[in-house]
């Protein structure tokens, strides 16, 4: 969930997410805008983790309009893929 990094610090320590070792879940800490840290090829594996039957993605409701190389993930919810809009961190746990 990309969120700017003096937010992404605090959700970190305030639900002590860095405890967590699952290996499936990735918080990337950018400067600034979260847009900045994900890159077109962020967005385009992204898209293509949601198209696999066995993956539920979960994004904020921003990063749903970054765009990819060719579309972004409100374009791939609409062709099947499985992305659900979260509000927090938390919720995707």
């Amino acid at each position: 969930m990309p969120v700017c990094a003096p937010n992404s610090l605090v959700i970190v320590a305030k639900y002590n997410l860095n405890t967590i070792e699952c290996g499936y879940l990735e918080f990337l800490q950018g400067y600034g805008e979260a847009s900045w840290s994900l890159a077109p090829q962020r967005i385009d594996h992204a898209i293509a983790l949601s198209q696999k039957t066995e993956i539920i993605f979960t994004t904020c409701e921003a990063a749903n309009s970054y765009c990819g190389s060719q579309q972004n993930l409100a374009e791939a919810k609409t062709q099947g893929a499985d992305i659900q809009i979260i509000s927090s961190p938390q919720q995707a746990l």
